[in-house]
C-alpha cells in the first residue's frame, strides 16, 4: 500500500467546521494531510500511525491563493503565515500543514494542544471578512456567467439566436449560470448563519458531522466540475475537431442540388474557369448539414453568345423549423441590408417562405421548406431569367 493516499474533501471549501473535523478524523484512521497538500481541491495524504490529533482553520488576512500569483500581486501576508507567528502557534502545541481557501490549517503537535481562539466575538469579526471575500469570488463568477450570456445575445439579436449560433455551448450556459447562483446563496447562508452563532457567543464546533452529506456534497462538487469542463469543451469543440470542410474539384457527390453544368443545360454548355468549392460546415444537433456550392466560368449560349457567371448555393437542414425559420430571418436581414426585395418569379412554386433580392450584380432566391432553407445566387444574365434557372434548380432538389 502506497504512503500516499489523495481525498477530495467531502463538503463546500467554505464548510470550516467540517473540514477541521474530517481532517481530525482522518487522523485517527492514521492518514494526515501532507505540507501543502491541498491543491485544485484534491487533498494529499501520509500514512502513518494513528493518532486523534485535531485539526484548525485561522482565517488570512491576504489572498494565500494562486490567482494572486498569475496576476502579479504577491506580497508580504500571501501564502504560509510569517515565521514568528508559526513558532508562536508551536509554542501552544500546532503546526502549520498549508492553505484551504483563505484559510491556514494548523494541526496539533499532541492530542489536546491549548486552543488559538477561543473569543466567538473576535472569531466573528475575522471571518466576517474573509467569507466577505469568499462570496465575491462566487458573485464575480456569476456575474461572469451572465455577462457571457448577455454578450452573446446581444451578439446573435435573441436567445434563440444563440441556441443555433453556438448549439453546443448553449444549452449548458443556464446551467452554469444556476449552479453559480445556488453556490452563491448556499455559501452566504452557511456564513451568515456561522457568524450569528459566534456573535451569540457560541464556539465552533470542531467535532462537527459530516459524514451523512458526504455523498450529496461530493455529487454536487462533481456534478459542477464536470459543467464547467463540458461548458469549455463544449466552446472550443469547433477549434477540436475543426471548423469546416473544404472540397475543390467537379468530383463531388451526392449534392441535394443541380450544379451550374446541369443548370444550363440544354440552353447552354458551362464551362469552369476555376475549380468548383464545396464548404461543409460541422454537423451539430441543431444542423445536421450545411453546404455552400460555388462555381464560376463561362456559358456559350445556343446562339453564340459567351458570357461569365457566377453560381452559388447554399443549402442548410435543420432539426426544427424554429432553427430553420431563425437562419431565414437572419438571410433575409443580410440580402436586405445589400439588395433590394422583388416579387418572387414562381408564384406556384410551394414553400414556407420564399423571397427574391436584386443585388449588385447577381440575384439571390431565398426559400424556406419546412426545416430546409435554401439560398441560390446567379449573376445577372439576360437569357436565362430567374423563373427558369430558379426553377431548374428547386426541381433538382433531392
Amino acid at each position: 500500500m502506497g504512503k500516499t493516499v489523495r481525498r477530495i474533501p467531502p463538503f463546500p471549501a467554505y464548510d470550516i467546521e467540517a473540514m477541521e473535523s474530517w481532517l481530525t478524523d482522518l487522523g485517527k484512521k492514521g492518514l494526515f494531510l501532507e505540507a501543502g497538500g491541498l491543491n485544485w481541491g484534491i487533498a494529499r495524504f501520509r500514512r502513518k500511525e494513528p493518532r486523534a490529533l485535531p485539526h484548525r482553520l485561522i482565517s488570512a488576512r491576504e489572498a494565500p491563493t494562486l490567482w494572486r500569483g498569475l496576476m502579479g500581486l504577491e506580497h508580504e501576508g500571501d501564502g504560509p503565515p510569517p515565521q514568528e507567528v508559526q513558532n508562536f502557534h508551536a509554542r501552544f502545541g500546532w503546526e502549520y500543514v498549508g492553505i484551504h481557501a483563505r484559510f491556514h490549517i494548523y494541526r496539533g503537535t499532541t492530542e489536546h494542544p491549548r486552543e488559538l481562539h477561543t473569543d466567538p466575538q473576535v472569531q466573528a469579526d475575522t471571518l466576517r471578512w474573509t467569507y466577505r471575500w469568499l462570496c465575491l469570488g462566487q458573485l464575480g463568477l456569476l456575474l461572469l456567467a451572465l455577462a457571457c450570456l448577455g454578450y452573446l445575445w446581444f451578439d446573435c439579436g435573441s436567445l434563440w439566436g444563440v441556441v443555433c449560433t453556438y448549439p453546443w455551448t448553449a444549452p449548458f450556459l443556464p446551467l452554469a449560470l444556476f449552479v453559480c447562483a445556488c453556490n452563491l446563496f448556499l455559501e452566504h447562508r452557511h456564513c451568515r448563519s456561522l457568524i450569528r452563532r459566534l456573535e451569540l457567543g457560541q464556539g465552533l464546533d470542531h467535532q462537527k458531522p459530516w459524514a451523512g452529506k458526504a455523498r450529496r456534497n461530493l455529487a454536487w462538487r462533481m456534478a459542477s466540475s464536470l459543467l464547467a469542463v463540458l461548458l469549455m469543451v463544449s466552446w472550443f469543440a469547433p477549434l477540436f475537431l475543426g471548423r469546416s470542410h473544404i472540397t475543390f474539384g467537379e468530383n463531388v457527390e451526392n449534392l441535394p442540388f443541380a450544379t451550374a453544368t446541369e443548370l444550363f443545360s440544354p440552353e447552354g454548355v458551362y464551362r469552369p474557369e476555376m475549380a468548383p468549392w464545396l464548404i461543409e460546415d460541422l454537423p451539430s444537433y441543431l444542423f445536421p448539414q450545411s453546404l455552400y456550392w460555388r462555381e464560376e466560368g463561362m456559358v456559350t449560349w445556343q446562339d453564340g453568345r459567351v458570357e461569365r457567371v457566377f453560381f452559388s448555393a447554399d443549402y442548410l437542414r435543420s432539426t426544427s423549423s424554429h432553427g430553420a425559420r431563425w437562419q431565414l430571418e437572419q438571410l433575409r436581414k443580410e440580402l436586405a441590408a445589400g439588395g433590394e426585395e422583388a416579387s418572387f418569379p414562381l408564384p406556384d412554386f410551394e414553400a414556407d417562405d420564399k423571397a427574391m433580392f436584386l443585388l449588385k450584380n447577381s440575384t439571390c432566391l431565398l426559400v424556406r421548406r419546412g426545416n430546409e432553407v435554401i439560398s441560390i445566387w446567379l449573376s445577372t444574365t439576360a437569357l436565362f431569367p430567374p423563373e427558369k434557372w430558379g426553377q431548374r434548380f428547386f426541381d433538382s432538389l433531392a
